[in-house]
């Protein structure tokens, strides 16, 4: 386990940096209602709704499972509160949000917090992941049965 958080700290560091490095000063706020029109833009908006918060939701489950529950909560809420502000319109910002919440609902629960808990779980239900999480590449059904149940690896496992 401590080699996975070590790489998973290391990723999150990585990650950050690049954000620091690709940051011009357009606030949160713009980033997520204004319709981004360059790389960058869209590159900086990946890494603050989707990329940092899914390894610091892996980092607090590692946390957790190591007993360190404080530090487990605290990025945990930090990770579902920064994917959920770009949630109406990312997709994988709402998944992560989503799993978010619901970890730390489960979180709350195994230390005695039940009203948390309730919070935490009833905020996951509130969160709608965009109907285009679920609009395919097209294709054949075949395709569309390998990519649900595979993902992009359907095709690297049954080729042809």
């Amino acid at each position: 386990m401590n080699k996975s958080l070590s790489i998973l700290v290391s990723e999150l560091r990585s990650l950050e940096y690049e954000y620091k490095m690709l940051d011009t000063g357009i606030s949160m706020y713009e980033l997520s209602e204004k319709s981004i029109t360059t790389d960058d833009e869209r590159r900086l908006a990946e890494l603050k709704f989707e990329l940092i918060p899914l390894v610091k939701l892996q980092t607090s489950e590692i946390l957790f499972f190591n007993k360190n529950y404080e530090r487990a909560i605290e990025i945990a809420k930090d990770s579902a509160y920064q994917s959920s502000m770009y949630t109406s319109v990312n997709p994988n910002s709402a998944k992560v949000s989503k799993i978010g919440f619901d970890n730390l609902a489960i979180m709350y629960e195994k230390l005695g917090d039940e009203e948390a808990a309730a919070l935490c779980s009833q905020k996951a239900k509130d969160i709608e992941v965009p109907m285009t999480a679920f609009i395919g590449k097209g294709g054949t059904v075949r395709d569309v049965v390998l990519r649900h149940y595979f993902g992009d690896w359907g095709h690297f496992l049954f080729p042809g």
